[in-house]
């Protein structure tokens, strides 16, 4: 009889070891779909991979609630050309009870630009009626990896140099990674016809206590100022303060939206200058320069 009991429970173990090396596999499966998914730049087919409730927390601390929230989010990443390709390394899949599935590793993400950086990640799988879905991903960076750069390379597009002209000016602007790039640096020059207008530099960076993108801008009229960065969607938009040589105080709500990699617009909005409002700029298209002709360009900045 103990015998028979022990053979019982035996077999019972190696069922449920069975089942659990099966239920493992489908969570890995589930890893691969949504890996490819993002790879493909396909935002419908990976946030199906989510429950309807998941969490997303992206290394920079920015929090996505709910399924159709990541969807909306990454279809603005990969129709602005932003979103990156990912890769997994050392993951390992544990069961903390049967529907509930943990998945630690790292995680290498690759720019559109080329620029990669590492964070390790652990995310939570449950079962449900229609497999295994995500229902949270928290992403950290890790510490030898940890630079400014890390935080503004989803600008790392403008590098370069850009034109928009009107009928009264023309304005270049040559952006530039600083040493380690920690900083971008922008420098602009405004000419009308032959004659230079203003000339400035800006210089964008990450502030750690803010944990927000800043800028701090010069020009060449002995005015200055400081704005502060916010993603939406394929936009940034840049909340300003400056002031004139005279000391006269100004604000300005600025808005950068990429376009495609040789394209972005500008708009400046809620625009005042010491008491007066000043009319908004909208719509100005601003084009890449070639690399050859740029080469001869002044290096200049917006």
């Amino acid at each position: 009889m103990a015998i028979a009991l022990m053979l019982s429970l035996f077999a019972e173990l190696r069922a449920q070891e069975t089942n659990t090396d099966a239920e493992k596999q489908a969570v890995k499966n589930a890893i691969v779909t949504y890996v490819n998914a993002i790879n493909s730049k396909d935002a419908a087919a990976a946030s199906a991979c989510w429950s309807d409730t998941g969490v997303w927390i992206g290394p920079d601390g920015v929090e996505l609630t709910g399924k159709a929230a990541i969807q909306k989010h990454m279809t603005e990443l990969f129709a602005a050309g932003l979103m990156p390709s990912v890769e997994l390394r050392d993951v390992h899949v544990r069961f903390i009870a049967p529907n509930v599935a943990t998945e630690e590793g790292h995680i290498v993400v690759t720019n559109p630009n080329g620029s990669p950086h590492k964070a390790s990640y652990i995310s939570i799988h449950v079962k449900t009626a229609n497999g295994w879905k995500l229902d949270s991903v928290r992403e950290t960076l890790i510490a030898d990896d940890i630079g400014n750069q890390v935080y503004l390379q989803e600008l790392e597009w403008m590098i370069g140099t850009w034109r928009d002209q009107s009928d009264q000016f023309t304005v270049e602007t040559t952006c530039e990674w600083t040493a380690n790039k920690n900083f971008m640096l922008r420098t602009f020059h405004v000419a009308a016809g032959d004659e230079t207008h203003m000339e400035g530099t800006q210089i964008v960076g990450w502030d750690a206590d803010r944990k927000q993108i800043r800028s701090w801008v010069f020009d060449s009229d002995g005015g200055f100022g400081t704005g502060y960065w916010t993603r939406n969607g394929s936009s940034w938009v840049i909340d300003a303060r400056f002031q004139t040589a005279d000391g006269t105080q100004g604000s300005s709500v600025n808005r950068f939206n990429k376009l495609d990699n040789n394209r972005f617009s500008y708009d400046s909005a809620d625009r005042v200058l010491g008491s007066e409002r000043q009319p908004d700029v909208e719509g100005v298209i601003v084009n890449r320069v070639p690399e050859a002709a740029g080469a001869e360009a002044p290096a200049s900045g917006r």
